[in-house]
């Protein structure tokens, strides 16, 4: 028998939500001490728990989980397929009043997303803006103000979505998130698939060459803000390749020594800055932002990364290598010769669980500079 606080430690639940549920009836527990009132579960009354918590996440009432709990499988599929209509409606209704709020807000734009992106973009070359540019802040003016000079009132950009480093390759070439022609950054979107025009102008002057940019933000994107002029210095006028532009590269060209202890399918469940620090509790019920679905590691050194692309999952066969220095930051490394990147590894056993934490080096690593997140791994289930 599980005392109520281990058994709400397992469940991930309070010992607050069991005693609620005891008291709807749902999930009384085995025994209670007469004398101290203390309760006990059973431990196999977990399942019943995640059952009642995952229907109470897919929009049932309680009164409608007991009854889920209590009948045959024939009533809880006509049951699940009332609440799968129910929520349909709700959807749709749901769209209709946010058509008619997006109507109604003082705050929206007077071009819409699809007036903004553009789908093909001309190349006219512009040689001077070739190689680094290097963001000194924001310009401090209206966001409708004509197009401002570098010595307009500067202070620092605040925004995350905002580039500290940007590089023009030649042709226009896509560097990144962005592509380029004469007088227009585009930031390259999926969502929706198109070109977001960035307007810029030169300025030459005598402390060097200067570039006044109207930039649109996430927020901007979405609506919910203005646009922001941004102000670069042009840090290095040469015609890198693709490749030079990388800010970090990592060595990849390791020997490969199997690691018995990786071997097998991880199931990817939650992304942290900081394996040392990461809890069960920050593992999310469900979350659909996960780029990495799974990795699977095999004798001969292949690490097979299964990925989301255009909706559908897609398999990349990369290396991988166990460090044997002690002094290394983890414990081995996903390869990727092509990218020139080596991703760390590092299992972690977190309340009697062990995790598998893998770097994922992004355009933000190799072109930003920035630390890479961590994904988080499980095993998957045999």
């Amino acid at each position: 028998m599980l005392k109520i606080s281990e058994f709400a430690r397992i469940g991930h639940v309070s010992t607050q939500t069991l005693r609620y549920y005891a008291a709807e009836g749902l999930l009384c527990p085995d025994v209670v001490d007469p004398v101290t009132g203390y309760r006990f579960y059973a431990p196999e009354k977990i399942e019943t728990l995640h059952r009642i918590q995952t229907y109470k996440n897919a929009g049932f009432s309680l009164e409608e989980i007991k009854e889920l709990l209590s009948c045959d499988v024939p009533r809880q599929d006509v049951m699940i397929s009332r609440k799968r209509e129910e929520i349909h409606r709700s959807m749709k209704n749901l769209r209709g009043q946010l058509s008619r709020l997006e109507s109604l807000s003082s705050r929206k734009k007077p071009l819409e997303l699809r007036d903004i992106f553009t789908k093909d973009a001309a190349f006219e070359d512009h040689p001077e803006v070739l190689g680094i540019w290097e963001l000194c802040g924001r310009l401090t003016v209206p966001a409708d103000a004509p197009f401002p000079d570098y010595t307009a009132p500067l202070e620092a950009s605040q925004q995350e979505d905002v580039f500290e480093r940007l590089v023009f390759l030649q042709g226009g070439t896509p560097w990144w998130r962005f592509c380029w022609s004469r007088g227009v950054l585009y930031w390259i979107s999926d969502m929706p698939r198109g070109l977001l025009p960035n307007p810029y102008r030169v300025w030459e002057t005598e402390r060097g060459r200067y570039m006044t940019v109207r930039y649109y933000t996430t927020a901007s994107i979405n609506r919910f803000a203005d646009p922001i002029w941004l102000l670069y210095r042009q840090t290095k006028h040469v015609a890198l390749s693709e490749e030079e532009s990388h800010l970090f590269v990592d060595e990849t060209n390791l020997p490969t020594v199997p690691d018995p202890d990786v071997i097998g399918t991880w199931e990817s469940v939650a992304l942290t800055w900081d394996p040392d620090t990461f809890t069960r509790q920050e593992i999310p019920k469900s979350r659909t932002d996960l780029w990495i679905l799974e990795l699977t590691f095999t004798a001969e050194n292949t690490c097979i990364r299964r990925v989301t692309k255009d909706d559908r999952a897609v398999d990349w066969i990369l290396s991988y290598t166990r460090y044997d220095s002690p002094d290394a930051e983890g414990q081995g490394a996903i390869l990727n010769p092509g990218m020139r990147l080596a991703e760390t590894y590092r299992l972690r056993d977190v309340d009697g669980i062990v995790f598998l934490f893998v770097q994922h080096k992004s355009g933000d690593y190799i072109y930003g500079g920035r630390k890479p997140i961590w994904y988080v791994f499980r095993r998957a289930a045999v």
